[in-house]
């Protein structure tokens, strides 16, 4: 038996955060024996009782969003500022920001006689981690699940030399990091995967009092932030209602855009036909609600939602941005528009509303793609696969 320690420094309400409790709930369990560090409390702390996998929430004074926003800012300025004047300091200013963390990560590893820590989101975020990892003595392994990180010369050889296995969920991903400067022989690529559960739909109309049989809804699901597009849906719905007036969008998700998305749907009249829903939990039970499932990314290094939205059987639209082209063929399991087309959009909407058989042609073509190339099963087995080698006699006595 083997005890993993998964480090998750999200707010623990996207897709990095999905993605592990998906793991977790086909993990082998008579082999591994899995831990949690939680840098901010899970919305839904059932979800990992449920899944038989104790949890400590650490408090870090950089990523706990509980803590100061003002000592936050400070607090990243200071790391950023650093990492540009002395590049060589950059690990450990690290240490010191996170120190209070890393000891909290190093008492679990000791307490629980932990094998391996595994980083959840990604390197240049997570780099307090590796450093708990090596002052404990244990392996490490690190997933790489966005491209909005950076690290310094001297930051990456150092990662290089601690971490075991670097795990970068698509192609884009693993180019933006080798680029970067990561190993390439420690480079592994593993897809998101999806579960096999079934999802009952969410009821609209006991909420939001949205009657099924005569709204057309259109969904959105996505933290609000500028370079998930929300702003360029918007347009395209305003000019969709014209010929569609029966409809309704949804854009769920919390972030800091929203007061600016509501001042923009107020000024486009829309109010009574856009709704704001806030952070969901059952966001898998929500998409199985729509009609039509938009992405509308300015970019994407993976896009969790779009094979959330082929497995429940929602038609789905994204834009041809990041890795979502590495998973939608558009006429076959989706529809892929450009970003900032808003007129595609608009027609992309309307051919999914109007024509019921390509509606069934996406639907089926999207349960094939999460089938065959995004299964847990097949997950599971390649992420235990690295396990295996890392723990490997080899490996131990070099």
């Amino acid at each position: 038996m083997r005890n993993i320690l998964f480090v998750e420094s999200s707010s623990c309400k996207g897709g990095s955060f999905e993605s592990l409790c998906q793991y977790l709930s086909a993990m082998d369990r008579e082999n591994f024996r899995p831990f949690l560090v939680c840098l901010n409390k899970p919305p839904d702390p059932e979800r990992l009782k449920s899944l038989n996998v104790p949890f400590l929430v650490a408090r870090d004074p950089l990523y706990n969003e509980d803590q100061s926003i003002f000592v936050r800012k400070i607090l990243d300025g200071l790391s950023s500022v650093g990492r540009r004047l002395v590049p060589t300091l950059s690990v450990s200013l690290a240490r010191y920001i996170h120190r209070k963390t890393i000891h909290t990560i190093v008492k679990l590893i000791e307490k629980e006689k932990v094998d391996l820590v595994h980083l959840n989101v990604q390197i240049g975020r997570d780099i307090f981690g590796v450093l708990a990892a090596e002052e404990a003595g244990v392996r490490c392994v690190t997933h790489l699940r966005s491209v909005r990180g950076s690290l310094t010369p001297h930051a990456v050889c150092y990662v290089n030399r601690i971490v075991d296995v670097f795990v970068a969920n698509s192609e884009v991903t693993q180019s933006y990091w080798l680029k970067m400067g990561i190993a390439p022989d420690k480079m592994r690529r593993i897809p998101n995967a999806i579960g096999s559960k079934p999802v009952k739909a969410a009821d609209l109309s006991e909420r939001w009092n949205i009657i099924r049989k005569d709204t057309v809804v259109i969904g959105c699901i996505s933290p609000l932030h500028l370079e998930k597009g929300q702003a360029f849906l918007i347009k395209a719905f305003a000019g969709f209602l014209k010929k569609h007036s029966n409809s309704v969008l949804i854009i769920a998700g919390g972030g800091p855009n929203r007061n600016v998305l509501k001042q923009m749907v107020k000024e486009l009249g829309l109010s009574l036909r856009i709704i704001f829903t806030g952070h969901v939990n059952r966001a898998k039970e929500l998409c199985a609600a729509f009609d039509v499932s938009v992405v509308p990314s300015v970019y994407d290094s993976f896009g969790r939602v779009v094979l959330e939205s082929l497995r429940v059987g929602t038609p789905l639209i994204a834009t041809d941005v990041g890795a979502i082209r590495e998973i939608i063929r558009t006429g076959e399991n989706g529809l892929l528009v450009e970003y900032g087309d808003v007129n595609a959009l608009e027609v992309a909407m309307a051919r999914i509303v109007e024509d019921g058989f390509l509606r069934q042609t996406l639907v089926e073509g999207g349960r094939r793609t999460v089938e065959g190339d995004f299964g847990i099963e097949r997950y599971r087995n390649r992420v235990e696969k690295i396990y295996r080698n890392v723990f490997r006699p080899a490996r131990e006595g070099s």
